[in-house]
């Protein structure tokens, strides 16, 4: 029984799958090895509309991210050469009660081309090779092109044959993870195979031509063409002899097979072959690929690390892979003198002699070291991607390696002074042209450098990698076993954190604040700088609520009973800070009822009532002064002030003169009435 077959036949039995979007059941409890892609497992999948046909789910990692929107963009085509997604969405598996991202697909009827990626096979004719996989891969990439998107998962064991007589393959998905993270260093071209796998980028279609050239390759040759090679090593012969040569050499290949193979694997994206250039060929047309240009060769070599380099570019790629060893080769001037005599280049020698004196003043370490060192290695080498310390990455790769390696080495802080530096506009700089594709990513980077220079709460390196990565989802360790990468999924998240208990720190940290600055809309700075400069435990809570109710009021939903008792127990205290126990008795009164109705702007009013805190204080003060005045009737009672021989003297002559003048009118009245009568 084949793989797809073991498929089918263990779903029958399967119990209840998990619901997604109304339509499709996932069982996670049902594995599908055979075809897992990496970083993500397959398991099995039904349709209830439609049973009979065999589908399956890659559950994906929250720390390797899938391409959402490019999940999105790619539901909506319908390709029997491409495995494309027919819905995605977030299921809750039973065995941990994790909630990840799946995506569904429909089973391919065959296997997979290459088994694993250094499996050998059989090799192909040049027959099946133009009819069973040029063919249909030109019309994948004309439709991802047409997109405006990248595969950038094509290889040999992301292929599978079709089933059928023609034997025509299938394109493997490209939405599980990030673009390029798992592609193998052959499959790159030079640029992104310097990259770390983080840094490469969401890519460019060129990358795809580059891949379908070295699929071509792998599946003449039976598997790898190079096996014997490390990545560097590869990297290093792409850099000093050319793809074509790396990758094809002397191996016997038709020349029909030749013309697309050195289209294809040309080393310049501007000469490399585009759809147009590979429709024409697979039509009959003979067209003549450009000859790779390979670097300039010195008239004598720079030895480094114990190796001699006869070229700048190879060069290049040596000091970027030991860092601190570059640094001590920019404390002299042999590299200046080395690129002034032997490759007469005066531009880059003169910008390495200004590099090298920066270096020198910077002293040991220094940051300015380390730019002067990126500096250099862009000037020996224009074609490499952006290199700084550990930090390898495309243009357009520096966001996507934010974001994957943000919990590793430094990597915030390191393209933090990446940014800072320019180091990505003296890269542009360093170009013979200013191409429109990386217009974008230079306004990414500029994204990147305007946040992390804003350290405070809901700004820093979280808040670029959010902006600067769509769909990404919250990387908070409250969120461990939750995805969360739309603004209205935060609050249910959270809301969920307190279904088994009330926990008691508060529901906040920089990339729940970050993550909310950037997925819900139109929320006030304010709401952020109050988080950053809070005057209290106490007052921090309440500006962490009055967050979230504002997260609330748009994005939903109505009630949040546990958020509500959770901030409920964090602000109890509050209750004890009014005076009048009617003002207490109402309050808690109040919180109680709102955190039944799970109102968070409810519970924010009354817990920040400022015309309720007033009244308070109003009326503790004249409480105040009456008890002064009490209290001071009391002392001087006590004090025997009452019976003193002053007091008794003043209260007399008070009783005598209004005696005296009581007296005094009733004689005057006896004697007006007998004046009278």
């Amino acid at each position: 029984m084949s793989g797809t077959s073991a498929g089918r036949a263990g779903k029958r039995g399967a119990e209840k799958g998990i619901e997604l979007s109304d339509r499709y059941e996932v069982y996670p409890d049902q594995p599908l090895p055979f075809l897992n892609s990496p970083g993500c497992d397959a398991v099995a999948a039904l349709d209830k509309r439609n049973p009979s046909l065999a589908l399956f789910a890659l559950i994906c990692s929250r720390e390797l991210a899938p391409r959402v929107d490019a999940v999105r963009s790619l539901s909506h085509v319908e390709s029997s050469a491409f495995l494309t997604p027919r819905a995605s969405g977030i299921i809750t598996q039973a065995s941990d009660q994790k909630r990840k991202f799946a995506i569904i697909f429909e089973q391919p009827r065959g296997e997979r081309v290459q088994s694993e990626p250094d499996a050998s096979f059989q090799p192909l004719s040049e027959d099946d090779l133009i009819r069973g996989v040029i063919t249909p891969m030109v019309t994948n990439l004309r439709e991802l092109g047409g997109r405006i998107l990248a595969h950038r998962a094509i290889r040999a064991d992301n292929i599978f044959t079709s089933g059928g007589s023609n034997q025509e393959i299938i394109l493997g998905e490209c939405v599980s993870s990030p673009a390029g993270y798992f592609q193998p260093v052959i499959y790159e071209p030079i640029d992104a195979g310097m990259s770390t796998p983080s840094g490469r980028g969401p890519g460019y279609i060129s990358d795809d031509f580059y891949a379908l050239g070295v699929l071509i390759a792998v599946l003449s040759h039976g598997g790898n063409p190079v096996p014997h090679l490390s990545d560097q090593e590869v990297v290093a012969s792409k850099i000093a002899l050319g793809s074509y040569a790396t990758l094809v050499g002397q191996a016997r290949v038709s020349l029909k097979l030749m013309e697309a193979l050195r289209g294809l694997l040309c080393d310049d994206p501007a000469e490399r072959w585009n759809i147009m250039d590979l429709d024409l060929w697979a039509n009959g047309r003979h067209l003549s690929p450009k000859q790779a240009t390979l670097s300039a060769k010195a008239a004598r070599a720079f030895e480094f690390d114990g190796e001699e380099y006869n070229t700048a570019r190879g060069l290049s790629f040596a000091m970027g892979q030991n860092w601190s060893l570059a640094q001590e080769t920019l404390r002299d001037d042999a590299l200046e003198g080395w690129v002034r005599r032997s490759l007469a280049d005066e531009k880059c020698a003169s910008a390495i002699l200004k590099a090298s004196r920066m270096s020198r003043m910077g002293g040991e370490g220094g940051g300015g070291q380390d730019k002067s060192v990126a500096g250099v290695l862009t000037e020996l080498d224009h074609l490499a991607p952006i290199r700084y310390k550990s930090i390898s990455a495309r243009l357009d790769g520096l966001a996507q390696a934010l974001a994957i390696d943000f919990d590793k080495d430094h990597v915030p802080q390191m393209i933090s002074e990446v940014v800072r530096s320019k180091l990505h506009k003296s890269w542009i700089e360093a170009q013979p042209s200013m191409k429109p594709e990386y217009v974008p990513w230079i306004r990414q980077a500029d994204v990147i450098e305007s946040f992390v220079n804003r350290s405070r709460i809901g700004f820093g390196p979280e808040r670029a990698l959010y902006e600067c990565n769509s769909s990404w989802p919250c990387l908070s360790p409250l969120l461990k076993n939750d995805f969360v990468n739309e603004g209205e999924d935060l609050l249910p998240a959270i809301e969920r954190l307190a279904q088994d208990g009330i926990p008691d720190y508060v529901p906040m940290d920089r990339h729940i604040a970050a993550f909310s600055a950037t997925r819900v809309k139109n929320l006030s700075e304010r709401l952020f700088i109050q988080l950053a400069e809070p005057a209290d435990k106490l007052q921090y809570n309440v500006s962490v609520l009055r967050l979230f109710s504002e997260i609330q009021r748009a994005t939903g939903p109505e009630s949040l009973p546990n958020t509500a008792r959770w901030f409920a127990k964090l602000l109890g205290p509050i209750t004890e800070t009014y005076h009048f126990r009617s003002f207490r008795q109402q309050l808690s009164k109040g919180i109680e009822g709102a955190t039944q109705s799970g109102d968070l702007a409810e519970l924010l009013w009354l817990v920040d009532n400022e015309n309720l805190r007033q009244q308070d204080e109003v009326g503790f003060a004249q409480a105040q002064n009456e008890f002064a005045s009490i209290a001071g009737q009391i002392t001087w009672h006590e004090d025997g002030a009452l019976t003193s021989d002053a007091h008794v003297a003043a209260i007399s002559q008070r009783a005598s003169a209004v005696v005296s003048a009581v007296l005094a009118s009733v004689s005057i009245a006896v004697m007006s009435f007998i004046y009278v009568t």
